[in-house]
């Protein structure tokens, strides 16, 4: 894809909001992960066709955090929609077999990684390549499947701390941040953020 500067938009009030946001809500003021975020996604933008192979996971307890606050910006502002999939609903249907719709896309949300128990330590070890694989088996539906280049990047919200497998605590794979849970379901304070981005 074309990613387009626009100087009009980098001073204004929209981004300084969304980044104050960011900072405060996603990555609990902690420069350093915030920092981490912000050059994870200049080189989403800047390299395209290449792969950090990290996942994002955006998990709280608390439902009304911002995550889908965030990624939805990501997906309207700085990807695109032609460009991403917001809220695609669990694993299983990341997994499918008929993928057609992923071929292309930079930025996949995955809303909820849910998956039954039987299929939960599959679908995870099919995820798992995914994140870092360069190349992915596409199949559109009535069509053969064929191998593919794939850069696509994940991002996965949750509320079930449980719903992701991290299997050490040095894993390459992942970048959880902190998310602050003190303005949890508070219209009051994310109204006026919605309303300015």
């Amino acid at each position: 894809f074309i990613a387009q500067y626009n100087p009009n938009y980098q001073n204004s009030k929209k981004l300084e909001t969304f980044l104050k946001f960011v900072k405060t809500n996603i990555f609990s003021n902690n420069e350093q992960m915030f920092e981490y975020e912000l050059n994870k996604l200049s080189i989403m933008v800047k390299y395209p066709h290449l792969k950090t192979g990290i996942i994002t996971l955006l998990i709280s307890t608390l439902t009304g955090c911002g995550k889908n606050l965030y990624t939805d910006f990501l997906c309207e502002y700085v990807f695109g929609e032609y460009n991403t999939i917001s809220n695609l609903s669990g694993l299983e249907t990341l997994l499918d077999d008929k993928n057609g719709m992923q071929c292309g896309k930079k930025l996949v949300v995955v809303n909820e990684m849910s998956s039954t128990k039987d299929k939960f330590m599959s679908n995870f070890n099919k995820f798992k390549n995914m994140i870092t694989e360069k190349k992915q088996r596409i199949r559109f539906m009535y069509a053969d499947g064929y191998m593919a280049d794939q850069s696509t990047e994940y991002y996965c919200l949750s509320n079930h701390k449980n719903s992701y497998v991290i299997e050490n605590k040095f894993s390459r794979r992942e970048f959880v941040p902190d998310i602050d849970e003190s303005y949890a379901d508070n219209k009051s304070y994310f109204g006026p953020i919605r309303k300015a981005i």
